[in-house]
């Protein structure tokens, strides 16, 4: 056992336990060395994607979701267009009350490919969107009825629910031996 910081050890001794004296959990097992691959890691390259989808919609709604306004403001107004920074005024001669014309700053296809990125995300890591905003679905309301909601996703992923399983009982296992070490060894 010991304790030390960048370039000095301040404690040293013997570990006489059997166990370590913290656990692990993993998604995946490691193949070689400590860590393993957590759920997040095999969604990388899809994340990238939604990011740089993200950053593309926000530059075209920044540069062209402006109202253009078409109408004879002023007649005293020295210039045919000006700007305010929220919209654009054109003006016009013809003494009409002011149209209001806001362009699309992109197609639907655009934004229905972000959703299909993220709803690959969420069938890739196996979780369904109410898992993963912490909802109940609609209709399911016994406890017994939200087991077996939570049984059926954690079906596809057996291994890592059996894994997370047994990490909370190695976790209270250390506990109560800790708990044990702190009052001396004695047995209540």
């Amino acid at each position: 056992y010991a304790v030390c910081v960048s370039g000095r050890c301040l404690h040293r001794s013997a570990y006489k336990k059997d166990y370590f004296p913290f656990v692990v959990y993993s998604w995946d097992k490691p193949i070689t060395g400590f860590y393993g691959q957590g759920v997040v890691e095999p969604l990388t390259l899809l994340q990238l994607d939604l990011n740089g989808i993200n950053k593309f919609i926000r530059r075209c709604q920044r540069a062209i979701i402006r109202p253009d306004i078409y109408g004879a403001f002023n007649q005293r107004m020295p210039d045919a267009f000006f700007e305010t920074g929220v919209g654009r005024f054109f003006q016009t001669r013809d003494g009409k009350p002011p149209t209001f014309y806001t362009p699309n700053a992109l197609n639907a296809e655009t934004y229905n490919e972000r959703e299909r990125i993220v709803q690959r995300m969420f069938a890739l890591a196996g979780v369904g969107e109410m898992t993963a905003q912490g909802k109940k679905q609609p209709g399911v309301d016994s406890g017994i009825a939200i087991r077996e909601v939570n049984d059926l996703q954690a079906g596809r992923f057996g291994v890592q629910a059996e894994g997370f399983e047994d990490w909370h009982l190695k976790l209270a296992q250390r506990i109560v031996w800790t708990m044990r070490d702190v009052a001396g060894g004695t047995k209540t």
